[in-house]
C-alpha cells in the first residue's frame, strides 16, 4: 500500500467516524409543530408545520428545518434495521446482523433536501429490531432560527412525546370485521 492510498483511507475512515451519531448526541426537548406519525407498517411520516418551536435549556427556539431522522436506543441498541424507502437526497445508516447501533436513520448530508416548514416526508423501514429491554425514542437533526451556543443553530434532539398511531379503526368497522370472521367460522364448521 503506497503513502497515497493510505493518506485517503485515513481522511476517509476519518470523516465517517465524524459523521457517526450516538444516543448520547441527542438533547432532550420538548416540542410543538414538528410531529412523526408512524404507522404499523414501519413507516413515519414527519411534518414541520408553521410555528414549530422546540424548548432546550428552558429556552425556546423556532425551528426553520429538519435534516435527519432517527430512531434512537437511549439504553440496549437497534440489532436490525433496514430502509424500505429513502427519500431523495438523504441517506441511510442502519444495523445488520453481527452488528449493532443505537442510532438508525436517514440524513440528508447535504442539507439540500430538509423537510421545510410546511412540508412533510416519509420513511420506511424494511425491519427495525431492538434488543430485549432498549428504551426508543424518535430523534431528529434540526436546524433553529437563533443561535443554540457559540454559533451553532443545529441540534441532534428527542423528545419523550410518544409517536402519534395509525388511527384505530371506528367502532363500526370492528363490528363489520368481528361479524365477517363469525360467518367465517360458522361456515367453516358446515363444511
Amino acid at each position: 500500500m503506497n503513502l497515497r492510498t493510505l493518506v485517503l483511507l485515513t481522511l476517509v475512515s476519518t470523516a465517517a467516524a465524524a459523521s457517526a451519531q450516538t444516543a448520547s448526541s441527542f438533547h432532550l426537548v420538548t416540542l410543538t409543530g414538528l410531529t412523526t406519525t408512524e404507522s404499523p407498517s414501519l413507516t413515519y411520516s414527519v411534518s414541520l408545520g408553521s410555528g414549530a418551536k422546540m424548548v432546550y435549556n428552558n429556552k425556546t427556539y423556532n425551528i426553520t428545518e429538519v435534516f435527519g431522522v432517527y430512531k434512537v436506543a437511549k439504553t440496549g441498541s437497534y440489532t436490525a434495521a433496514t430502509a424500505k424507502t429513502t427519500p431523495s437526497g438523504w441517506s441511510f445508516s442502519g444495523a445488520s446482523s453481527g452488528s449493532t447501533s443505537n442510532v438508525v436513520g436517514w440524513t440528508d448530508p447535504t442539507k439540500k433536501n430538509a423537510i421545510e416548514i410546511g412540508q412533510s416526508k416519509s420513511f420506511a423501514y424494511n425491519v427495525l429490531t431492538a434488543s430485549t429491554g432498549s428504551t426508543t425514542f424518535t430523534g431528529y437533526h434540526i436546524r433553529v432560527a437563533e443561535k443554540i451556543s457559540g454559533n451553532a443553530n443545529t441540534l441532534f434532539i428527542y423528545t419523550t412525546a410518544p409517536n402519534k398511531t395509525a388511527p384505530v379503526p371506528e367502532p363500526a368497522t370492528m363490528a363489520v370485521m368481528v361479524v365477517g370472521a363469525a360467518g367465517l367460522l360458522r361456515r367453516r364448521r358446515k363444511a
